[in-house]
């Protein structure tokens, strides 16, 4: 009884790792456009940090919410006026935007 079960798990277990190879030599394209894992797939640009300081300020709508899609340390110190400053490495605080 013990060895007919094992080869009835035996047996399922290598069609089914053989129907998942074939899938995914058909279409693995599609497979990993499907899947995400994160923001390691997005697209990236070469940017070299200068290591020098720059600041940056941009207006902002007054809105009650914001939405932060860098990955950075965000540090919220309410002011007074409409804009929002960025601070941060000369490279990249031009490619902020609100």
């Amino acid at each position: 009884m013990h060895t007919k079960l094992g080869m009835i798990a035996l047996s399922s277990f290598a069609i089914a790792a053989a129907c998942l190879g074939g899938a995914f030599a058909l279409g693995a394209d599609k497979f990993k456009d499907s899947i995400s894992f994160g923001d390691f797939d997005s697209p990236r640009c070469d940017l070299s940090l200068t290591g020098q300081q720059a600041t940056r300020s941009l207006a902002w709508d007054n809105s009650d919410t914001a939405g932060v899609a860098v990955p950075a340390n965000i540090h919220y110190r309410r002011g007074q006026g409409s804009q929002v400053v960025v601070t941060g490495d000369s490279a990249l605080v031009p490619h902020v935007e609100v």
